[in-house]
């Protein structure tokens, strides 16, 4: 028989966290997983670093360096054999008990299809995770995208394979915003679960925490609203109330981050979208006024 989860963890030269990172794998309690690391080709000592943990449940695969996180899972993903499909990125950590947690939770409720949980940051970027409701179980797909609900740890996301046959896969045309696209559209499709149990450890250091992939990650969130709008998954309405809030987050991060043409820009769009939200015009006559005098 096969493995019953298959565990993908995309890499990109993280050879001093990612044995970390496979050892909360080694530890879970749940044995029945195949491990396949896949290397966007890293130019560190990943490889060896990943070759020094001897378990025959582990898999190392290396690829063209592509640079598109989607891509990477999907590389892995394809050759995934088992029932279930785990998400796991090569710095973060799992509780011991994380599989069994998530695969108990969808035994538990037959009529879904995926589970996800909130966390713990650590590193020098971690925010403290506020507390979520218990347990949800439903349609998480409007809850996320108009009430902010639930938190998005993309490595405590377990997925049933049978899912991929209907969403596809990541779109790899998105540089890192294909996880939330992918976790969006299956959410529209499908039934969850989200539970407060922090089965998941994300650490939060320099790179994550890059404001240009933030900004990144704001404009590809932007580009996944307006497809859910062209399919009708959203009403204009709904459309035009997100993406205004998105404009004016990453207006104010590009202000904090002392970038006040680009933050002039993103309030200007938010302002667009909704002219009559003073919150925009403040911050947009602020980052005018920084501009202007340098």
């Amino acid at each position: 028989m096969g493995p019953l989860v298959s565990i993908v963890i995309p890499t990109y030269n993280r050879s001093y966290f990612i044995g970390q990172t496979i050892h909360t794998v080694l530890a879970q309690t749940y044995p029945s997983w195949e491990l396949l690391v896949i290397d966007d080709g890293s130019t560190d000592n990943t490889a060896e670093a990943v070759g020094q943990i001897n378990d025959s449940r582990i898999q190392y695969h290396r690829m063209e360096h592509c640079g598109v996180i989607g891509q990477v899972r999907n590389y892995g993903m394809k050759m995934a054999k088992g029932e279930y499909i785990a998400f796991l990125d090569s710095d973060d950590h799992w509780r011991n008990d994380t599989l069994a947690c998530q695969l108990s939770l969808l035994q538990q409720f037959p009529e879904t299809s995926f589970v996800f949980s909130n966390g713990n940051e650590f590193g020098e970027f971690a925010v403290i995770q506020a507390e979520q409701e218990p347990l949800f179980v439903g349609n998480v797909f409007l809850p996320i995208i108009m009430e902010n609900r639930f938190c998005l740890f993309v490595s405590s996301w377990l997925v049933k394979q049978e899912v991929f046959l209907k969403t596809g896969w990541i779109d790899e045309s998105l540089r890192i915003g294909g996880d939330v696209d992918f976790f969006l559209t299956m959410a529209y499709s499908f039934q969850g679960i989200f539970t407060d149990d922090r089965l998941v450890n994300h650490r939060k250091h320099q790179q994550s925490a890059s404001v240009d992939l933030e900004v990144v990650a704001y404009e590809e969130h932007c580009l996944t609203m307006k497809k859910f709008l062209k399919l009708k998954w959203l009403t204009k309405p709904q459309y035009v109330s997100v993406v205004s809030d998105l404009r004016y987050k990453m207006g104010f991060l590009l202000l904090n981050r002392k970038k006040a043409f680009e933050a002039a820009n993103a309030f200007g769009e938010s302002i667009s979208l909704r002219p009559a939200n003073y919150k925009s015009w403040i911050r947009f006559l602020q980052a005018a006024v920084r501009t202007l005098t340098g």
